[in-house]
């Protein structure tokens, strides 16, 4: 569960934030989390007449331009390293929007042979950054729970990919009409606006003692990082888009029998581009692993799995741990995934008491909590994370303060942890992709470089994840590194 207080960001009561994924919390609201979809015919792809009116204004992407570049992105290494094979993608994409009634994200799903849904491409719906797609996830998420207001409410992104909402969008730039929680139909009345603007602000409000919780030794030069990374992705952004508009015919025209035939004939020219590909091996195998729990204790457990296979001399397997538990067995009213004493009797029996320790140290039970909805949680602090990484094991890892950049920490084999979700969540990097020369597809079919008004060549960096939630369940998903404005930590050897 979450904690987001919007739009102004307060600064005291986000700190507080931490999120169980079996969950989510929008001030005193709660939201169900997504299940996967089971059936085609729950998505709710958006009609003709509103992705015509989305691509018409200036500075969207009309919806046939992002599939082709989403599938031309898919048929080209996507479809193979997500073992996606004989994968489809859908015609039209579900539109979410974002909290100024403005279309954001185009889910494009990605069916198997059969038919059945097995993942998500996120593509861009405005021309905000220098590239096509956003995400690739390995799940689609339960549309169900979104169509029950009416075609008049909209999915909007409170914090993509882990946080939609309803709402009746307006004209662009006005506030959503009756924002709301899906599941209980309880309003939310501010919704953020995803972007750097929503970090500078936050990192703003820090004092000095707060700073000191991040990791953040300079304030200034932190904010001057996340406007500098900004005003780089509206400069390629420029760029990307002026050359890709001049194709905008070819891109619409092209059939997908001709895309997978071209690509297919074009292999031999991969030496036109530079890829960068790592993915630490010790995570890699352990990529199926989840402590089903909160999420600062659960990326530090899993972040430990990496390192070692076991705690206080108790194997830990290929197995989902589960501490998710909104029950009260001893009445004492919290719930059980809340009270020091059921989770420390069901960590010894599952993971050695790994979770339990990590849990404890990470200051998960520091401030006293309520009954039903109306619960209070515990911080999970950077500090505090790095506490309890360093506990359970035993002072040979730390976490490193707030770094910007994590590719070079993960190609030498160091996790990073990340904030995320407007710092009320948390999530672990340990994978990095970088290609030189944009997307490959670029030179394979229309022999385009992009380069950004320097003349410099563009280098596409990727970050895999794990995301410690039910809607993965233990399975990675990739998110362009544009897109990412977070507070980050190594984990590193003392």
């Amino acid at each position: 569960m979450k904690k987001v207080i919007l739009p102004s960001l307060v600064f005291s009561l986000l700190l507080f934030g931490d999120c169980n994924k079996e969950s989510l919390q929008v001030g005193q609201t709660t939201i169900a989390p997504a299940k996967t979809t089971q059936s085609a015919s729950d998505i709710p792809y958006a009609d003709e007449e509103t992705l015509r009116s989305i691509g018409g204004n200036k500075g969207y992407v009309p919806y046939k331009t992002a599939r082709t570049m989403a599938l031309l992105d898919l048929e080209t290494n996507i479809k193979e390293s997500m073992q996606w094979h004989g994968a489809k993608l859908s015609e039209k994409p579900v539109v979410i929007y974002d909290g100024k009634s403005r279309a954001k994200h185009y889910e494009f799903i990605v069916s198997d042979g059969s038919g059945k849904p097995v993942g998500t491409l996120t593509a861009c719906a405005r021309k905000e950054a220098g590239t096509a797609l956003s995400h690739v996830l390995p799940y689609v998420r339960d549309y169900s729970y979104f169509t029950t207001k009416g075609s008049n409410y909209k999915m909007i992104s409170g914090g993509y990919p882990g946080r939609i909402l309803l709402g009746i969008v307006g004209k662009d730039g006005d506030n959503p009409a009756g924002t709301m929680d899906p599941i209980t139909g309880e309003t939310v009345k501010d919704v953020p606006t995803e972007g750097a603007d929503g970090m500078v602000n936050f990192v703003s409000q820090m004092n000095a003692e707060q700073q000191k919780e991040y990791g953040i030794t300079d304030k200034a030069s932190t904010i001057e990082g996340i406007k500098k990374k900004e005003e780089e992705n509206k400069e390629e952004a420029k760029e990307f888009w002026k050359q890709a508009d001049t194709l905008q015919a070819a891109l619409e025209k092209i059939s997908d029998d001709e895309i997978a035939e071209k690509i297919n004939a074009n292999k031999g020219f991969d030496s036109w581009w530079s890829v960068e590909h790592f993915v630490i091996p010790a995570y890699n195998n352990v990529r199926g692993i989840w402590w089903q729990g909160w999420c600062g204790p659960s990326e530090i457990a899993w972040i430990y799995r990496g390192i070692w296979d076991r705690y206080n001399g108790q194997p830990l397997g290929q197995i989902m741990y589960d501490f998710d538990d909104g029950r009260d067995d001893d009445g004492d009213g919290r719930r059980n995934d809340l009270d020091p004493d059921w989770v420390r009797a069901t960590s010894l029996s599952t993971d050695g008491g790994l979770y339990a320790n990590i849990a404890a140290m990470s200051g998960l039970y520091a401030l006293p909590f309520g009954t039903n909805n109306l619960l209070q949680y515990g911080p999970t602090l950077p500090s505090f994370l790095r506490a309890s990484l360093m506990s359970v094991t035993a002072s040979q890892y730390t976490l490193t303060g707030a770094i910007w950049s994590p590719h070079d920490y993960i190609q030498a084999s160091q996790p990073v942890l990340s904030t995320a979700e407007w710092a009320t969540h948390w999530v672990t990097y340990f994978g990095s992709y970088s290609l030189t020369w944009n997307f490959s597809w670029w030179y394979r079919i229309f022999w385009r470089r992009v380069t950004i008004a320097s003349g410099r060549v563009r280098i596409m960096k990727w970050l895999l994840l794990h995301d410690n939630s039910y809607l993965t369940r233990g399975n990675p998903y990739w998110k362009s590194d544009l897109f990412d404005f977070n507070l980050k930590y190594a984990v590193v050897r003392r």
